[in-house]
Protein backbone atom coordinates (compact mmCIF):
# COMPACT_ATOMS: atom_id res chain seq x y z
CA UNK A 1 0.00 0.00 0.00
CA UNK A 2 3.40 2.12 0.26
CA UNK A 3 2.91 3.18 -3.61
CA UNK A 4 -0.86 3.74 -3.24
CA UNK A 5 -0.23 7.22 -2.70
CA UNK A 6 -1.03 10.30 -4.35
CA UNK A 7 2.52 11.62 -4.99
CA UNK A 8 3.30 7.87 -6.39
CA UNK A 9 0.22 7.79 -8.59
CA UNK A 10 -0.85 11.15 -10.19
CA UNK A 11 3.13 11.50 -11.87
CA UNK A 12 3.04 8.30 -13.24
CA UNK A 13 -0.69 9.13 -14.66
CA UNK A 14 0.60 12.52 -15.79
CA UNK A 15 3.27 11.08 -18.02
CA UNK A 16 0.72 8.24 -19.54
CA UNK A 17 -1.48 10.42 -20.37
CA UNK A 18 0.95 12.69 -22.39
CA UNK A 19 2.81 10.18 -23.98
CA UNK A 20 -0.72 9.08 -25.28
CA UNK A 21 -1.50 12.51 -26.47
CA UNK A 22 1.63 12.38 -28.18
CA UNK A 23 0.96 9.38 -30.00
CA UNK A 24 -0.30 10.05 -33.21
CA UNK A 25 -1.91 13.09 -30.88
CA UNK A 26 -4.77 11.41 -29.76
CA UNK A 27 -5.42 10.60 -32.97
CA UNK A 28 -6.64 6.33 -32.24
CA UNK A 29 -4.08 3.41 -31.99
CA UNK A 30 -4.16 0.92 -29.63
CA UNK A 31 -1.14 1.81 -28.27
CA UNK A 32 -2.07 5.48 -27.68
CA UNK A 33 -5.87 5.03 -26.10
CA UNK A 34 -4.27 2.38 -23.75
CA UNK A 35 -2.15 4.65 -22.19
CA UNK A 36 -4.68 7.93 -22.63
CA UNK A 37 -6.81 5.33 -20.51
CA UNK A 38 -4.36 4.31 -17.99
CA UNK A 39 -3.31 7.75 -17.48
CA UNK A 40 -7.10 8.49 -16.73
CA UNK A 41 -7.28 5.64 -14.47
CA UNK A 42 -4.09 6.67 -12.45
CA UNK A 43 -5.12 10.02 -12.19
CA UNK A 44 -9.06 8.98 -10.87
CA UNK A 45 -6.97 6.79 -8.10
CA UNK A 46 -4.30 9.48 -7.28
CA UNK A 47 -7.79 11.64 -6.37
CA UNK A 48 -8.68 8.71 -4.10
CA UNK A 49 -5.46 7.78 -2.51
CA UNK A 50 -4.00 9.53 0.27
CA UNK A 51 -2.00 12.18 1.10
CA UNK A 52 -0.21 12.05 3.51
CA UNK A 53 1.13 15.72 5.39
CA UNK A 54 4.57 16.27 4.50
CA UNK A 55 4.44 14.04 1.71
CA UNK A 56 7.80 14.33 -0.46
CA UNK A 57 6.51 14.68 -4.12
CA UNK A 58 9.73 13.97 -6.03
CA UNK A 59 8.48 12.85 -9.13
CA UNK A 60 7.16 16.12 -10.48
CA UNK A 61 10.47 17.74 -11.07
CA UNK A 62 12.10 15.08 -13.27
CA UNK A 63 9.12 14.15 -14.59
CA UNK A 64 9.05 18.07 -16.04
CA UNK A 65 12.58 17.48 -17.04
CA UNK A 66 11.82 14.19 -19.38
CA UNK A 67 8.61 15.85 -20.95
CA UNK A 68 11.01 18.88 -22.13
CA UNK A 69 13.37 16.27 -23.59
CA UNK A 70 10.22 14.28 -25.56
CA UNK A 71 8.59 17.85 -26.58
CA UNK A 72 11.72 18.94 -27.62
CA UNK A 73 12.31 15.90 -30.21
CA UNK A 74 8.17 15.57 -31.19
CA UNK A 75 9.18 16.54 -35.22
CA UNK A 76 5.43 18.48 -35.25
CA UNK A 77 6.55 21.62 -37.07
CA UNK A 78 6.18 21.25 -40.35
CA UNK A 79 9.84 20.50 -42.12
CA UNK A 80 10.88 18.67 -39.22
CA UNK A 81 12.31 19.87 -35.54
CA UNK A 82 13.19 23.30 -35.62
CA UNK A 83 16.39 24.07 -33.85
CA UNK A 84 14.96 27.47 -31.66
CA UNK A 85 11.77 25.08 -30.46
CA UNK A 86 14.37 22.51 -29.70
CA UNK A 87 16.74 24.12 -27.95
CA UNK A 88 14.49 26.49 -25.67
CA UNK A 89 12.42 23.61 -24.51
CA UNK A 90 16.15 21.74 -23.40
CA UNK A 91 16.65 24.71 -21.71
CA UNK A 92 13.53 25.12 -19.85
CA UNK A 93 14.15 21.75 -18.47
CA UNK A 94 17.92 22.75 -17.56
CA UNK A 95 17.45 25.92 -16.49
CA UNK A 96 15.02 24.50 -13.45
CA UNK A 97 17.33 22.10 -12.59
CA UNK A 98 20.59 24.55 -12.31
CA UNK A 99 18.20 27.11 -10.26
CA UNK A 100 17.63 24.51 -7.79
CA UNK A 101 21.19 23.77 -7.17
CA UNK A 102 22.40 27.30 -7.15
CA UNK A 103 20.65 29.08 -4.13
CA UNK A 104 20.88 32.68 -5.26
CA UNK A 105 18.74 31.70 -8.49
CA UNK A 106 16.08 29.24 -7.02
CA UNK A 107 13.58 32.37 -6.50
CA UNK A 108 13.64 33.25 -10.37
CA UNK A 109 13.51 29.09 -11.17
CA UNK A 110 9.62 29.23 -12.33
CA UNK A 111 9.83 32.35 -14.06
CA UNK A 112 13.19 31.28 -15.81
CA UNK A 113 11.73 28.37 -17.14
CA UNK A 114 8.63 29.62 -18.18
CA UNK A 115 10.06 32.59 -20.39
CA UNK A 116 12.12 29.81 -22.02
CA UNK A 117 8.83 27.52 -22.60
CA UNK A 118 6.60 29.95 -23.74
CA UNK A 119 9.77 31.59 -25.84
CA UNK A 120 9.87 28.03 -27.74
CA UNK A 121 6.06 28.35 -28.92
CA UNK A 122 6.66 31.84 -30.16
CA UNK A 123 9.61 30.01 -32.49
CA UNK A 124 6.62 27.84 -33.36
CA UNK A 125 4.55 31.01 -34.65
CA UNK A 126 8.02 32.50 -36.18
CA UNK A 127 8.48 29.42 -38.01
CA UNK A 128 4.85 28.61 -38.72
CA UNK A 129 3.25 31.76 -40.04
CA UNK A 130 0.28 30.24 -42.05
CA UNK A 131 -0.19 26.79 -40.87
CA UNK A 132 -1.64 24.73 -43.68
CA UNK A 133 -4.87 23.14 -43.52
CA UNK A 134 -6.04 24.38 -40.35
CA UNK A 135 -9.86 25.29 -40.00
CA UNK A 136 -9.53 26.87 -36.35
CA UNK A 137 -6.50 29.52 -37.21
CA UNK A 138 -8.29 30.42 -40.21
CA UNK A 139 -11.71 30.44 -38.96
CA UNK A 140 -10.39 32.56 -36.14
CA UNK A 141 -8.04 34.78 -37.84
CA UNK A 142 -10.34 35.74 -41.00
CA UNK A 143 -13.38 35.50 -38.21
CA UNK A 144 -11.52 38.35 -36.19
CA UNK A 145 -10.87 40.56 -39.04
CA UNK A 146 -14.56 40.41 -40.22
CA UNK A 147 -15.17 41.64 -36.56
CA UNK A 148 -12.78 44.27 -37.36
CA UNK A 149 -14.41 45.64 -40.22
CA UNK A 150 -17.44 45.64 -38.90
CA UNK A 151 -19.05 42.89 -40.92
CA UNK A 152 -20.69 39.64 -39.07
CA UNK A 153 -18.51 36.85 -38.23
CA UNK A 154 -21.01 34.47 -38.75
CA UNK A 155 -21.45 34.61 -42.55
CA UNK A 156 -19.83 32.58 -44.41
CA UNK A 157 -16.13 33.85 -44.44
CA UNK A 158 -14.09 34.05 -47.75
CA UNK A 159 -10.13 33.70 -47.06
CA UNK A 160 -7.68 34.52 -48.74
CA UNK A 161 -7.46 31.48 -50.60
CA UNK A 162 -11.04 31.86 -51.65
CA UNK A 163 -12.59 28.81 -49.63
CA UNK A 164 -15.17 29.39 -47.02
CA UNK A 165 -14.77 29.11 -43.92
CA UNK A 166 -17.54 29.01 -40.89
CA UNK A 167 -16.84 30.64 -37.31
CA UNK A 168 -18.31 27.71 -35.21
CA UNK A 169 -17.28 29.09 -31.56
CA UNK A 170 -19.76 31.96 -29.32
CA UNK A 171 -18.41 35.31 -30.04
CA UNK A 172 -16.11 36.32 -26.89
CA UNK A 173 -13.23 34.79 -28.72
CA UNK A 174 -13.18 36.95 -31.59
CA UNK A 175 -13.46 39.66 -29.35
CA UNK A 176 -10.51 39.13 -27.33
CA UNK A 177 -8.06 38.17 -30.11
CA UNK A 178 -8.80 40.85 -32.37
CA UNK A 179 -6.05 43.44 -30.62
CA UNK A 180 -3.84 40.76 -31.69
CA UNK A 181 -4.79 39.65 -34.94
CA UNK A 182 -4.90 43.68 -35.51
CA UNK A 183 -1.56 44.72 -33.60
CA UNK A 184 0.57 41.26 -34.52
CA UNK A 185 -1.02 39.83 -37.04
CA UNK A 186 -1.84 36.69 -35.66
CA UNK A 187 -4.40 35.28 -32.99
CA UNK A 188 -1.67 32.50 -31.60
CA UNK A 189 0.19 35.43 -30.09
CA UNK A 190 -3.05 35.72 -27.64
CA UNK A 191 -2.51 32.27 -26.57
CA UNK A 192 1.51 33.18 -25.58
CA UNK A 193 0.57 35.29 -23.60
CA UNK A 194 -2.72 33.43 -21.56
CA UNK A 195 0.21 30.92 -20.47
CA UNK A 196 2.43 33.69 -18.76
CA UNK A 197 -0.57 35.22 -17.01
CA UNK A 198 -1.53 31.49 -15.97
CA UNK A 199 2.15 31.04 -14.79
CA UNK A 200 1.97 33.99 -12.80
CA UNK A 201 -1.43 33.50 -10.98
CA UNK A 202 -0.83 30.16 -9.98
CA UNK A 203 1.66 30.41 -7.31
CA UNK A 204 -0.64 33.45 -5.91
CA UNK A 205 -3.71 30.76 -6.28
CA UNK A 206 -1.48 28.40 -3.88
CA UNK A 207 -0.32 30.87 -1.35
CA UNK A 208 -4.19 32.14 -1.32
CA UNK A 209 -5.35 28.33 -0.32
CA UNK A 210 -2.23 28.26 2.17
CA UNK A 211 1.16 27.35 2.42
CA UNK A 212 4.66 28.13 0.00
CA UNK A 213 5.40 27.15 -3.42
CA UNK A 214 8.05 24.29 -3.11
CA UNK A 215 9.60 22.75 -6.23
CA UNK A 216 7.28 20.23 -6.72
CA UNK A 217 4.35 22.69 -7.24
CA UNK A 218 6.22 24.29 -9.40
CA UNK A 219 7.17 21.25 -11.67
CA UNK A 220 3.43 20.81 -11.56
CA UNK A 221 2.71 24.48 -13.02
CA UNK A 222 4.99 24.06 -16.11
CA UNK A 223 4.09 20.56 -17.19
CA UNK A 224 1.04 21.79 -19.29
CA UNK A 225 3.40 23.61 -20.93
CA UNK A 226 5.52 20.27 -22.23
CA UNK A 227 3.33 17.76 -23.08
CA UNK A 228 4.77 16.24 -25.79
CA UNK A 229 3.37 17.31 -28.98
CA UNK A 230 0.61 19.16 -27.95
CA UNK A 231 2.23 21.70 -25.84
CA UNK A 232 3.15 22.48 -30.22
CA UNK A 233 -0.08 21.25 -31.34
CA UNK A 234 -2.22 24.43 -29.77
CA UNK A 235 0.47 26.89 -32.31
CA UNK A 236 0.09 25.09 -34.93
CA UNK A 237 -3.95 23.67 -34.60
CA UNK A 238 -4.39 27.48 -32.73
CA UNK A 239 -7.26 25.88 -30.13
CA UNK A 240 -7.53 28.84 -27.53
CA UNK A 241 -7.50 26.79 -24.13
CA UNK A 242 -5.41 28.17 -23.08
CA UNK A 243 -7.59 31.21 -23.19
CA UNK A 244 -9.96 29.82 -21.75
CA UNK A 245 -7.65 28.54 -18.68
CA UNK A 246 -6.64 32.04 -18.11
CA UNK A 247 -10.12 33.75 -18.01
CA UNK A 248 -10.84 30.57 -15.49
CA UNK A 249 -7.63 31.11 -12.75
CA UNK A 250 -8.53 34.80 -13.08
CA UNK A 251 -12.19 34.48 -12.40
CA UNK A 252 -11.20 31.94 -9.73
CA UNK A 253 -8.85 34.74 -7.75
CA UNK A 254 -10.99 37.50 -8.07
CA UNK A 255 -13.86 35.06 -6.67
CA UNK A 256 -11.47 33.98 -3.67
CA UNK A 257 -11.09 37.71 -3.38
CA UNK A 258 -14.79 38.51 -3.28
CA UNK A 259 -14.45 41.03 -6.14
CA UNK A 260 -17.70 39.35 -7.32
CA UNK A 261 -18.65 41.92 -10.56
CA UNK A 262 -15.09 41.43 -11.45
CA UNK A 263 -14.72 37.56 -11.34
CA UNK A 264 -18.43 37.20 -12.91
CA UNK A 265 -16.80 39.58 -15.83
CA UNK A 266 -14.13 36.88 -16.82
CA UNK A 267 -16.15 34.06 -16.31
CA UNK A 268 -18.85 35.35 -18.28
CA UNK A 269 -16.47 36.01 -20.73
CA UNK A 270 -15.04 32.68 -21.00
CA UNK A 271 -18.67 31.41 -21.51
CA UNK A 272 -19.22 33.44 -24.07
CA UNK A 273 -16.20 32.20 -25.44
CA UNK A 274 -16.58 28.30 -25.42
CA UNK A 275 -19.45 26.20 -25.84
CA UNK A 276 -18.25 23.90 -22.71
CA UNK A 277 -16.75 26.53 -20.42
CA UNK A 278 -20.21 27.22 -18.34
CA UNK A 279 -19.57 23.37 -17.68
CA UNK A 280 -15.82 23.14 -17.92
CA UNK A 281 -15.24 24.43 -14.74
CA UNK A 282 -18.06 26.89 -13.83
CA UNK A 283 -20.10 24.22 -13.17
CA UNK A 284 -17.42 22.54 -10.86
CA UNK A 285 -16.18 25.83 -9.16
CA UNK A 286 -20.11 27.01 -8.09
CA UNK A 287 -18.68 26.73 -4.38
CA UNK A 288 -16.19 28.80 -4.34
CA UNK A 289 -17.76 31.30 -6.84
CA UNK A 290 -20.89 31.85 -5.29
CA UNK A 291 -24.20 32.89 -6.67
CA UNK A 292 -23.13 36.28 -7.29
CA UNK A 293 -20.28 35.94 -9.70
CA UNK A 294 -22.30 33.23 -11.56
CA UNK A 295 -25.02 35.80 -11.91
CA UNK A 296 -22.36 38.34 -13.41
CA UNK A 297 -21.05 36.05 -15.57
CA UNK A 298 -24.24 34.73 -17.05
CA UNK A 299 -25.25 38.48 -17.46
CA UNK A 300 -21.67 39.51 -18.88
CA UNK A 301 -22.52 36.43 -21.54
CA UNK A 302 -25.71 37.64 -21.70
CA UNK A 303 -24.49 40.71 -23.08
CA UNK A 304 -21.58 39.66 -25.33
CA UNK A 305 -23.36 37.13 -27.36
CA UNK A 306 -27.02 38.82 -27.87
CA UNK A 307 -26.00 41.52 -30.34
CA UNK A 308 -24.62 38.65 -32.56
CA UNK A 309 -27.66 36.92 -32.18
CA UNK A 310 -29.66 39.60 -33.16
CA UNK A 311 -27.12 40.67 -36.10
CA UNK A 312 -28.23 37.16 -37.58
CA UNK A 313 -30.36 34.75 -35.42
CA UNK A 314 -30.14 31.97 -37.97
CA UNK A 315 -26.57 32.04 -38.92
CA UNK A 316 -25.59 32.28 -35.39
CA UNK A 317 -27.40 29.17 -33.95
CA UNK A 318 -26.19 26.84 -37.11
CA UNK A 319 -22.81 27.76 -36.91
CA UNK A 320 -22.10 27.74 -32.67
CA UNK A 321 -24.34 24.12 -32.06
CA UNK A 322 -23.50 22.98 -35.94
CA UNK A 323 -21.06 20.35 -34.16
CA UNK A 324 -24.29 18.96 -32.31
CA UNK A 325 -24.63 16.89 -36.05
CA UNK A 326 -20.91 16.21 -36.38
CA UNK A 327 -20.61 12.35 -37.37
CA UNK A 328 -19.34 10.15 -35.56
CA UNK A 329 -15.35 9.80 -35.83
CA UNK A 330 -13.43 6.31 -35.59
CA UNK A 331 -10.33 7.72 -35.38
CA UNK A 332 -10.11 9.56 -32.65
CA UNK A 333 -9.35 8.09 -28.99
CA UNK A 334 -13.16 7.64 -27.24
CA UNK A 335 -14.89 4.73 -25.94
CA UNK A 336 -17.31 4.96 -28.83
CA UNK A 337 -13.88 4.33 -31.03
CA UNK A 338 -12.43 1.59 -29.33
CA UNK A 339 -15.61 -0.09 -29.16
CA UNK A 340 -15.75 0.14 -33.00
CA UNK A 341 -12.18 -0.74 -33.72
CA UNK A 342 -12.77 -4.29 -32.04
CA UNK A 343 -15.84 -4.51 -33.93
CA UNK A 344 -18.48 -3.64 -32.39
CA UNK A 345 -22.00 -2.58 -34.34
CA UNK A 346 -21.38 1.32 -34.09
CA UNK A 347 -25.09 1.35 -33.67
CA UNK A 348 -26.93 5.46 -32.43
CA UNK A 349 -27.84 2.97 -28.93
CA UNK A 350 -24.02 2.54 -28.27
CA UNK A 351 -23.56 6.13 -28.61
CA UNK A 352 -26.43 7.48 -26.84
CA UNK A 353 -25.68 5.70 -24.05
CA UNK A 354 -21.96 6.26 -24.15
CA UNK A 355 -22.78 9.50 -24.07
CA UNK A 356 -25.47 9.56 -21.30
CA UNK A 357 -22.71 7.77 -19.19
CA UNK A 358 -20.63 10.95 -19.78
CA UNK A 359 -23.17 13.35 -18.76
CA UNK A 360 -23.83 11.05 -15.42
CA UNK A 361 -20.49 11.16 -14.30
CA UNK A 362 -20.25 14.91 -15.36
CA UNK A 363 -22.74 15.41 -12.81
CA UNK A 364 -21.63 12.88 -10.17
CA UNK A 365 -17.76 14.45 -9.87
CA UNK A 366 -19.56 17.87 -9.77
CA UNK A 367 -21.61 17.06 -6.86
CA UNK A 368 -18.78 14.52 -5.31
CA UNK A 369 -16.14 17.60 -5.91
CA UNK A 370 -18.01 20.18 -4.20
CA UNK A 371 -16.27 20.02 -0.71
CA UNK A 372 -13.41 21.76 -1.24
CA UNK A 373 -11.61 23.78 -4.30
CA UNK A 374 -8.73 21.23 -4.45
CA UNK A 375 -11.56 18.25 -5.41
CA UNK A 376 -13.69 20.59 -7.45
CA UNK A 377 -10.47 21.12 -9.76
CA UNK A 378 -9.54 17.78 -9.55
CA UNK A 379 -12.99 16.74 -10.38
CA UNK A 380 -13.39 19.29 -13.22
CA UNK A 381 -10.73 17.53 -15.02
CA UNK A 382 -11.69 14.06 -14.36
CA UNK A 383 -15.04 15.07 -16.03
CA UNK A 384 -13.83 16.00 -18.75
CA UNK A 385 -11.91 13.05 -19.31
CA UNK A 386 -14.88 10.66 -18.78
CA UNK A 387 -17.21 12.58 -20.91
CA UNK A 388 -14.66 13.32 -23.89
CA UNK A 389 -14.18 9.23 -23.73
CA UNK A 390 -17.99 8.98 -23.73
CA UNK A 391 -18.08 10.88 -26.91
CA UNK A 392 -18.27 9.83 -30.61
CA UNK A 393 -16.07 12.91 -31.31
CA UNK A 394 -12.86 14.09 -28.93
CA UNK A 395 -9.95 15.96 -29.78
CA UNK A 396 -6.34 16.29 -28.17
CA UNK A 397 -7.14 19.70 -26.76
CA UNK A 398 -10.35 18.19 -24.39
CA UNK A 399 -7.90 15.94 -22.94
CA UNK A 400 -4.85 18.33 -22.58
CA UNK A 401 -7.60 21.10 -21.05
CA UNK A 402 -9.10 18.63 -18.38
CA UNK A 403 -5.39 17.08 -17.21
CA UNK A 404 -4.50 21.30 -16.74
CA UNK A 405 -7.36 21.18 -14.24
CA UNK A 406 -5.97 18.03 -12.59
CA UNK A 407 -2.47 19.72 -12.19
CA UNK A 408 -4.16 22.12 -10.76
CA UNK A 409 -5.73 20.32 -8.05
CA UNK A 410 -2.82 18.35 -7.55
CA UNK A 411 -0.63 21.94 -6.81
CA UNK A 412 -2.95 22.66 -4.01
CA UNK A 413 -2.71 19.19 -2.58
CA UNK A 414 0.09 19.72 -0.56
CA UNK A 415 -0.58 18.69 3.31
CA UNK A 416 1.84 20.56 6.08
CA UNK A 417 1.21 18.54 9.23
CA UNK A 418 2.51 20.48 12.22
CA UNK A 419 5.79 19.09 12.58
CA UNK A 420 6.55 19.85 9.14
CA UNK A 421 5.24 23.53 8.16
CA UNK A 422 5.64 24.29 4.44
CA UNK A 423 9.12 25.93 3.99
CA UNK A 424 10.87 26.92 0.79
CA UNK A 425 12.02 23.97 -1.53
CA UNK A 426 15.52 23.60 -1.73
Amino acid sequence: MLLYRRHTLAPVGIGLLALGLAERLAFFSPLGAAAIVAGVVLLAAAALAPNPPGADHLGYPPLLVALCVFTALAPLVPGGLDPATTALTLAGGVAFYVCSAVPQLRAYRLWLCAVLLIAAHAAIILRVPVPPHQDVWRFLNYGSDVLLRGENPYRDIIGPDGLVIRLTYPPAVVLLLAPFRLLLGDIRWTYLLCEAVVVVLLPRLIRRTGGGVARWQEALVLIPLVLPRASQAFYVFSNHEWLLLALALGGLLLALDRRWLLAGILLGLGIAAKQYFIVFPVLFLLPTLRLRAVIAALGTAALVTLPFVVWGPAQFFERVFSNLNNAPNPDRVTIWAMLVQAGVPATRTLALLLALWGAATTVALAWLGRRGLEAQLLACGLALFAFTLGATLAAYNYYVYGLVFVTWGLVLSARPSAANPPRPAP
